[in-house]
């Protein structure tokens, strides 16, 4: 979908540019911005330097103006270009970054053509007002019929016409005639190529001038018949015509013999901005577009689902489906991104296929919602089944389903959160039936419940572990990773793979998270009390945890609680992140950083993570996949890998830690490449925490 709308405004004459509105950079320029500007491909660069030639952000930035649901028009001359623009400008989302996209259209010849006009002053009133038109009016439909009216009327035409290209024919959309006519009823439509067969007779095929109909009879005798009978005795028109292709017509009738040595150019001048109009009313449906539609899917996103909701109150037979696709997070890892940007796709093709009445919305990373009006109960159940049974016959691909009806809508969020009640009730039972072994079902059927989780932590049912990081210099503990893990009633102590994935389908992730840096601190915290020498704690936050708005806030509220300082523990993240809907990554980071936390980038090495993370992003470490070492021995170009990472990160002053070291000639490898830390079971498997004191914390 990215590709296909970069593609698209690559292709547009105007200058397009989308820019970061916290960092200013420049997340986008299509083809026409960057021949203006004689430049390559300079993503990441700033907008005010790259664009205006200033050393900081614009002072006439229009940032504080902009909104999601309108366009903001402005016109600007550009110095560096010497050229005058208008300029239309909103917010959009590029990749998961709220951003500014502006459209800039060269109007400088507008200008000048303004200037030659003014010796000649009721030319210039009727172009002021009718190159204003399309930009008050909102549509080109409104708009053209007071031009035809103000064009016909100053020409002293008896009609005026405005014909739409649409296949292979030209169809009439707009009409002015002066009072003593009546709208014409069969002259509605005409072939494109029998218009473009008499149109190449002419010299000039930018206008047409017949003042003798004469001359028509020689070049199509069945038009010239309809226009005799219709009294038309002379004839200009005006075709507008867009990367050479006919895209309308204008067309007057019996202008007065005085003025049709004048009507061409004011109508020259009237297709430019008619053509820009045509532009301008395009590209802002296409911003709408852009706001309220799901660039994956195609269907409408969250945006446009919190503007519509309040559509639905009072509607009648209204039926609510709330869809949750399961284990989101452990496909992407299985099999890719890829494969799960398909999934969601076929999510929002199955709806569509399936729900006759639906309004479908992509409101989060992996959640739909379906709103189905004037929509019978038999048929509404009929068309859930039919949707389930499809779900159900693919393969890697459960959905969590729950759903409302009701003969009207008079308490729409009541019905929604019943909907997603239903379908975490739903997605419970999936992970019940699902999991490869009995003895853990129960807890994990208990576990999606806000209540029995908190239970679980009260009941100390979770346990964190420790895994050291040793540094190659030499072998010394020099950190460590906290990890959980559950421990059933009959005492089974539980993998997190077991539950960590059903707490985030369930979206109360977060307090297992917060629990573990709670616990963390308060053992840092009794840690230096007792005189021990502590080293730095790695704890790792899900993703949907970090998209929580107030994820800072809790984390600093921690460490108030316990006063220790920042540095004692690191924030762990994967670039993973990147796929919630709505959070910028970037952000989120230099945030954390701000507030003196040091970040470590968890995972490096699987099918998600990118070389352009480090000129993008700020952060203290970075953590190399097992998937990476596991290959180091035997394969040489993972060795080449390895080396480059460790290059990079050593220019940049980056930790590097290498996970799942198992055997010596792993370490030694990494150890000539200049990796700095190493975690694995070469040196100790998770251990809990009593252990742990005793092996690594001595007393100073």
């Amino acid at each position: 979908m990215q590709k296909i709308l970069m593609a698209m405004l690559d292709q547009m004459l105007e200058l397009i540019y989308v820019v970061d509105i916290e960092t200013y950079e420049l997340l986008y320029i299509n083809s026409a911005g960057r021949e203006k500007y004689r430049i390559g491909n300079r993503k990441g660069a700033k907008c005010y330097k790259l664009l205006q030639g200033l050393d900081e952000p614009c002072p006439f930035c229009v940032n504080d103006s902009l909104t999601f649901d309108s366009v903001y028009s402005w016109e600007f001359t550009n110095k560096i270009l010497c050229r005058h623009f208008l300029l239309k400008n909103r917010f959009v989302y590029w990749n998961g970054r709220k951003a500014r996209i502006q459209i800039a259209t060269d109007i400088t010849e507008r200008e000048s053509e303004h200037n030659k006009l003014k010796n000649i002053q009721e030319d210039e009133l009727i172009v002021k007002h009718c190159i204003g038109l399309p930009y008050e009016m909102g549509t080109l439909s409104k708009a053209m019929d007071d031009v035809l009216k103000r064009t016909g009327g100053y020409f002293g035409a008896d009609r005026a016409y405005f014909f739409q290209a649409s296949g292979d024919k030209l169809f009439m959309t707009n009409e002015w005639c002066v009072p003593q006519l009546t709208p014409e009823e069969l002259f509605r439509e005409l072939d494109i190529s029998r218009f473009a067969q008499w149109r190449a007779l002419f010299e000039t095929k930018e206008y047409i001038v017949i003042e003798d109909m004469e001359q028509m009879k020689e070049l199509d005798q069945a038009l010239h018949q309809s226009l005799r009978l219709r009294g038309v005795r002379n004839l200009v028109i005006m075709p507008l015509e867009r990367d050479g292709r006919l895209v309308g017509v204008g067309w007057v009738e019996n202008p007065s013999a005085e003025k049709i040595g004048s009507i061409v150019p004011l109508l020259v001048s009237l297709r430019y901005f008619q053509l820009s109009a045509m532009h301008r009313i395009e590209y802002e449906a296409f911003l709408v577009k852009l706001s309220f539609e799901d660039s994956l899917t195609g269907i409408r996103n969250r945006n446009c689902y919190l503007q519509d909701i309040v559509k639905f109150r009072g509607a009648k037979n209204i039926g609510i489906v709330y869809v949750n696709i399961n284990n989101m997070k452990g496909i992407n890892d299985a099999f890719g991104h890829a494969y799960g940007d398909k999934m969601l796709t076929e999510c929002a093709r199955r709806f569509e296929k399936t729900f006759s009445s639906g309004f479908f919305y992509r409101i989060g990373g992996d959640e739909f919602v379906v709103i189905c009006r004037d929509v019978a109960k038999a048929q509404f159940e009929q068309e859930i089944r039919s949707f389930k049974a499809q779900c159900a016959a693919s393969t890697n691909f459960h959905v969590a389903v729950g759903y409302q009806w009701a003969e009207r809508a008079d308490d729409i969020q009541h019905l929604l959160h019943t909907a997603e009640a239903w379908m975490y009730e739903d997605k419970k039972q999936h992970y019940c039936k699902s999991l490869s072994s009995d003895r853990y079902r129960h807890y994990n059927d208990d576990l999606v419940e806000l209540g029995a989780l908190k239970k679980s932590l009260k009941e100390g049912r979770f346990i964190v572990y420790l895994q050291p990081k040793v540094s190659f210099a030499d072998r010394s503990v020099s950190g460590a990773e906290a990890l959980v893990r559950y421990q059933a009633e009959d005492g089974t102590v539980i993998a997190p793979v077991q539950f960590l994935p059903v707490l985030e389908d369930a979206k109360i992730i977060s307090i297992l998270d917060i629990f573990i840096l709670d616990f963390i601190c308060a053992k840092l915290s009794e840690w230096i009390k007792a005189g021990r020498q502590i080293v730095p704690i790695s704890v790792n936050f899900s993703r949907y945890t970090l998209a929580e708005q107030d994820f800072l806030a809790q984390l600093k509220a921690v460490f108030g609680k316990y006063r220790i300082d920042k540095k004692w523990v690191i924030i762990e993240i994967t670039e993973s992140v990147k796929g919630i809907e709505g959070m910028d990554f970037t952000s989120l980071i230099d945030s954390i950083r701000d507030a003196g936390f040091a970040i470590s980038i968890d995972d490096f090495g699987v099918g998600y993570a990118n070389l352009s993370l480090f000129g993008s992003t700020n952060f203290d470490e970075l953590k190399v996949d097992k998937s990476l070492v596991d290959n180091i021995v035997a394969n040489k170009k993972t060795q080449m890998v390895i080396a480059f990472i460790m290059d990079i990160c050593r220019r940049m002053d980056i930790r590097v830690v290498a996970e799942g070291v198992e055997t010596e000639e792993q370490f030694g490898i990494l150890k000539r490449n200049g990796c700095e830390q190493a975690q694995g079971y070469l040196f100790s498997r998770p251990i809990p925490i009593q252990e742990y004191e005793e092996r690594f914390l001595a007393f100073r």
